[in-house]
């Protein structure tokens, strides 16, 4: 067994800046879009999600820089035959699952796409849904489905890169990226490699300085061309009303319905596919990820704000928070969808559309504003928790990144209940005290229990 210690206190300051990617990510993916959108949402729950967001980001900053001070305390020690051990049992369980799934599957979407020639975009679309959410097993099957792209295999790749096993890092990547394809999805398979990218410039590796700057370069190149974008006649499409097209819901709406007020987002679902044709290609990808990634989750909790400020009288408080089987109940994704999108937008909404919200929008609905306080005092514990409990395992590194990535960019779309149950980060939690109760015990043979 090779066994390395070192300790890693008077590291440069860079290497620990990506601490602060939770903060960061709420910045951008929240309370810029926010500021940019406030003047063009509704009077009905905007200056309540804007103070909510506001104070979210202050106190995740406060939360960064605590663990940013923590981290450069930080020693490790590098135990071969752990990792050995460790990569078998998660790679077998890994390609368990994979294969599971494909097997259940009715029919792989992917396979489709390729052979047959009948299948349209809505029937893929359509496939896919019965390939993952309509699957007809327990919750708790399709939850570990869902933990294979965004725990198990992002771990299994890092360590397995960070001990030098190419083979398996490379097999892992490739394994997953089919799994990934395989459902047609998008998001789950570059979720997969930013989830990497953050995990190993966690890992005290000589390419972590590089892989943190890289990151912080990504961002702030990132944060400089959508203001550019934004600020420029290129955008100006999107700041009014196609002149051809009405909404005909707006008629059976009373006066003070904030449905009726027209987002930027929603400019762009009421223009005609002829009108993103004639964009050049280059303009069009950069309005669609602007769309999905910047304008959309906001754009989405702030209906929610609004649905629960003006249509509901009370807090729904912890209905539809644990998923269950063959239940009628409409979740209340689906309710703020249809209220939202599909009674404004029918020809492009159905009522199985779901609109998912930031963790604080759905804390807003279900407790008000003591209930986004108390959310996010469970999202800065179970941050700063994680950070306390890495211990000086490769293993504990590898996990914590895997968190940290999640910790920066679920919140602006997705609640708690999702972070931490369908996107697995409990698991890591869990296995970052469990990790540290054996470290503990170590320690207290080594020294004879003193």
């Amino acid at each position: 067994m090779i066994s390395l210690q070192f300790p890693m206190r008077n590291r440069a300051y860079f290497d620990s800046i990506i601490e602060f990617a939770p903060s960061a990510g709420w910045f951008c993916l929240m309370w810029l879009p926010l500021a940019f959108q406030y003047t063009e949402f509704h009077p009905t729950g905007r200056f309540i999600q804007f103070a909510s967001v506001t104070v979210i980001a202050i106190i995740l900053l406060l939360a960064d820089w605590l663990c940013f001070i923590k981290a450069k305390q930080r020693t490790f020690f590098d135990d071969q035959r752990s990792v050995r051990g460790f990569l078998d049992l998660v790679g077998l369980l890994f390609i368990f699952l994979v294969a599971l799934h494909l097997y259940l599957m009715p029919k792989i979407p992917l396979l489709a796409l390729v052979v047959d020639e009948n299948a349209t975009q809505s029937s893929l679309v359509l496939l896919r849904h019965n390939s993952a959410k309509l699957l007809d097993i327990s919750p708790f099957v399709k939850y570990l489905f869902n933990w294979i792209l965004v725990v198990f295999a992002p771990i299994y790749i890092v360590i397995a890169v960070f001990a030098g096993h190419w083979f398996r890092a490379i097999s892992g990547l490739f394994v997953a990226s089919f799994y990934g394809a395989a459902t047609l999805a998008k998001f789950p398979l570059i979720m997969l490699l930013i989830t990497c990218l953050f995990a190993l410039s966690v890992m005290p590796t000589r390419y972590r300085r590089v892989l943190s700057l890289v990151l912080t370069a990504a961002i702030l190149i990132g944060m400089v061309l959508v203001a550019v974008f934004v600020s420029s006649s290129s955008v100006d499409f999107m700041r009014v009303r196609p002149g051809n097209v009405e909404v005909a819901a707006f008629a059976q709406m009373k006066p003070d319905d904030p449905r009726q007020a027209l987002s930027y987002g929603d400019n762009l679902r009421l223009q005609s596919n002829d009108a993103d044709l004639q964009r050049s290609t280059i303009l069009s990808a950069a309005v669609y990820l602007l769309y999905r990634i910047w304008l959309t989750p906001v754009d989405v909790s702030n209906r929610w704000y609004q649905y629960f400020t003006y249509v509901k009288e009370k807090p729904m408080g912890f209905r539809g928070l644990i998923p269950l089987r063959d239940t009628m109940m409409v979740s209340p994704s689906r309710e703020v969808g249809i209220w939202a999108y599909t009674a404004r937008f029918p020809d492009k909404y159905s009522n199985t559309v779901n609109a998912y919200a930031s963790f604080d929008a759905d804390a807003f609905a279900r407790g008000g504003t003591l209930g986004v306080f108390i959310a996010t005092l469970l999202l800065m514990g179970a941050r700063i928790g994680a950070c306390f409990l890495v211990t000086s395992s490769a293993i504990a590194f590898a996990g914590y990144g895997v968190l940290l990535c999640g910790l920066a960019i679920l919140p602006a779309s997705a609640s708690l209940q999702a972070i931490f149950g369908a996107q697995g980060l409990f698991l890591i939690l869990l296995g970052l005290v469990v990790i540290r109760v054996l470290h503990n015990d170590s320690l207290k043979r080594k020294f004879g229990g003193n």
